[in-house]
């Protein structure tokens, strides 16, 4: 990253949860941290947008993805206010339909703030299936 921001490591993995009740979710969950390399500034803004759109996915055993739900949270706070930290984005869950199988990713599109290269997109690897 440019200038006094510092070196970062984010990670983000994606995965469906089985919820009680017959329901099922997408999930990913940011986590990130910023090396402290002594000359950088940790209080200084990172990022001018941060977000993180998840998708919980089914299809019948053989057939295409369709997306079931979809979420976009807005990390860009968190993540230029914290030095370390973590924040889930979860997509509405909905029944689980046993004769389907399940998967979620996410898309992440962030902007550093500083760089005058405008807006990234980081597309993230599905979760395994489930069912």
């Amino acid at each position: 990253m440019p200038g006094g921001i510092p070196e970062a490591q984010l990670y983000v993995p994606t995965c469906i949860e089985a919820l009680p009740g017959g329901k099922v979710r997408g999930k990913a969950s940011v986590n990130w941290s910023f090396m402290n390399d002594g000359q950088s500034d940790l209080s200084s803004k990172r990022f001018t947008s941060f977000k993180v759109t998840v998708r919980l996915k089914g299809r019948v055993p053989g057939g295409t993805d369709a997306v079931v739900t979809s979420k976009t949270c807005d990390v860009t706070a968190r993540i230029n206010t914290a030095a370390a930290g973590d924040m889930d984005c979860l997509a509405p869950s909905t029944a689980l339909d046993a004769k389907k199988q399940w998967s979620g990713d996410a898309t992440v599109v962030y902007d550093i703030e500083g760089d005058a290269k405008g807006s990234f997109t980081w597309q993230l690897t599905s979760s395994p299936l489930m069912g």
